[in-house]
Parts: C-alpha cells; structure tokens; sequence
C-alpha cells in the first residue's frame, strides 16, 4: 500500500494547482500525506483486526480532521455520523484507499473486503467496481500477470476503456472526482510507465484529481514494479508514527513466514539433514530450498526484496519457461527464480528444461 501513500504525496501539491510536466521534483515544498493516505491506514489497520473498516476510517479521519486538501463534504458529514450510514457515492474515495485489500493472500478474499471497504460510503455500483478493480489489479500483478493480460482482463470484466493514451487525457483533462473517470486514467498511466517512478510522474502530470490518481495508479505500480527504496524512504519521513507502524504490522502480516514458504516448497519439509542421495537433482533443490527458507526467517522482509527483483526481471524480459507462467503461484516462480540465480551462481547446473520440470511434474 506504500505505492499509493507515495503517490498521494507526490500529487498533493498539484491537486488544486496541476501540473502537465513530467519532470517536475518529487519530494518538494508542499508535498504532504492528504485524506487519501489517511484512509488507507485505516483500511489496512481494519484489515489487522482492529474494527471494522466504517469504525476504523472514522476513527482515523477523527484523528486527523484536517489534512492537506481536507475531506470532501459528504465524506466529512459521514465522519461524524453515528451509526455511519452509506450514502450512494461513486467518487474514487473508494479506490484510493482499497490497496491493502490487493495484498491479502486469496483472490476471493480481495474481491470481497475490496467491496466492504468500499461499501460503508461509497456503495453506489460504480464505487463498489474502482474498489475491486483497483484491488483485483493489484492482486493480479503481484501473482505475475502481465501489463498486456491486465489490461484484457480489466476491460472485460469492470468495462473500463484501457485504450486512452496518456498524452490525450493530459490535453483533455479537468477535475472529475469519480470513480469512472479517474480509474481508468490511473490504469492508463500504469500501462504506459516503464517503472514505479515513471508512472507517479504520468499519472500526476494529467491534471485531474492529481494525488488520488497518484494514489491508485501508485499502488498498481508497487505490486508490478516493487518501490525504489530512496523513493520509499522519502515518503516514509512524512508519516506519522502511528501510521508507520500499522504499515509494518501490515507487512510483517501479510509478509510470508518460513513455515509458510516451505509449503511453496517442492522438497525441503523443514528437515536438518539432506535426505536426498549427494549430488543428485532432488538434493541440489533441497539445499537452495532451505537455503531460502533460512534467509526468510533471518529477515522477514527478504522474500519481498526477491519477489521485487523477479517482478523487475519479468518486466525487463529476462525470464522464461514456467517463470512467466501466470497460472503457477507467484510465491513458487520466485522460489524457482531464487532456485535458478542458485545454480546459476554455485553449480556447474543450468538446465532449463530440467528447471521448467520443478513444478510442471509435480
């Protein structure tokens, strides 16, 4: 979800003063978090647990009643409504803040918290359908989906137009706040950035409602692209601390465990001694298997570093065999693309079609 904080942040400065330039400074005076980032913390911190998500956005927008570009009218209203009633609205108030819906384990379980995030405001059907696109998207992405494929999918099932081209809408564009107009315009930008920077840049310089375009074109690019780790630690000094911390529980949640791992695993089971004879195959897999089991309990976030650098050599075409093969977890291509930098690297062992075997013969 950090994608679509930094995207807020980015475009925070040209929401009521856009920008059409591209190479405008990222991290500059008059950036700041607005109501997007807000209401994104509180769905992720309702996602660990710690109330239901109508209950938790209004706890955190109370927390916070005066953020940079402020609430929108109605939005503000429902803050202090008791009980909190749903009020029909198709603004993209329900896409911006659906990230962390993306990133839960199951697609059936992103489909449907991406639909209660949104249904406590913006229960109208067209705000239903930005959050679940938006989270359905993000889910894709991270399991190995491609631009080309997401592209097809979106269109077919949410009736998006994917066709636009940037540089029209840049020409073309005032500010519209729903859910139908911005939500497009984000996946477009995405589709045509080349990297997490390059698609914050297209999809503020549109004009629009440029943080929340931000926010939810950012958030595709992170689970495509991974985030820049100077860009992240940027972003990261804007936060308050409360809200860093419900970003690290949400990642050490959502990140995956040994135990979890070895499940992925096709022949380490938690074992202490190889029980495969020396040298052979199974026996090599069974060492580069615990060797990344290891690594993950020393440092929770290793497995995401990796799956960030297979998510780039994807990207940059370097992969092949059951590696882009969508329909295998993502989890188990990226054991395999650590299996093979491994062997690569250690071994005198690069045979691919033994490699494309590990997981088509299981």
């Amino acid at each position: 979800m950090l994608g679509a904080i930094i995207g807020d942040i980015l475009g925070s400065r040209f929401e009521f003063a856009n920008t059409h330039r591209t190479d405008f400074e990222l991290f500059a005076d008059g950036c700041n978090y607005t109501d997007d980032t807000i209401c994104t913390i509180a769905v992720a911190d309702a996602l660990l647990g710690r109330g239901d998500f109508a209950a938790s956005l209004q706890a955190w927008c109370r927390r916070y009643p005066h953020p940079k570009g402020a609430y929108g009218g109605r939005f503000h209203q429902w803050i202090y409504t008791n009980p909190p009633v749903p009020y029909r609205s198709f603004g993209n108030g329900s896409a911006m803040r659906v990230s962390p819906c993306g990133w839960l384990p199951a697609r059936e379980e992103v489909l449907s918290q991406a639909r209660a995030s949104a249904a406590c405001t913006h229960n109208h059907p067209e705000g239903i359908k930005g959050a679940e696109a938006t989270a359905e998207a993000i889910y894709m992405l991270r399991n190995g989906m491609t631009k080309k494929e997401l592209a097809g999918h979106i269109e077919a099932n949410y009736h998006y137009d994917l066709s636009l081209d940037v540089d029209d809408i840049r020409a073309n564009n005032h500010f519209d706040a729903t859910c139908q107009v911005t939500v497009p315009q984000a996946f477009a930008c995405f589709l045509a950035g080349s990297d997490f920077e390059e698609v914050i840049r297209l999809a503020i310089s549109i004009g629009g409602d440029s943080d929340t375009i931000g926010a939810i074109a950012g958030s595709l690019a992170e689970a495509y692209y991974g985030v820049p780790q100077a860009i992240e630690e940027k972003a990261w000094r804007f936060l308050p601390a409360e809200m860093q911390a419900v970003i690290t529980a949400f990642r050490s949640r959502y990140a995956i465990t040994k135990d979890e791992l070895i499940k992925q695993c096709r022949y380490y089971k938690g074992e202490e001694e190889n029980p495969f004879e020396g040298g052979s195959i199974e026996a090599l897999w069974w060492s580069g298997e615990k060797m990344l089991a290891d690594n993950v309990s020393r440092d929770e976030r290793f497995f995401q570093r990796l799956e960030r650098t297979f998510q780039d050599a994807l990207a940059s075409g370097d992969c092949s065999g059951v590696l882009v093969d969508s329909s295998i977890p993502l989890e188990k291509r990226v054991i395999l693309f650590y299996l093979d930098l491994w062997y690569s690297k250690h071994f005198p062992y690069d045979d691919f079609d033994v490699i494309d075997q590990y997981f088509r013969t299981r």
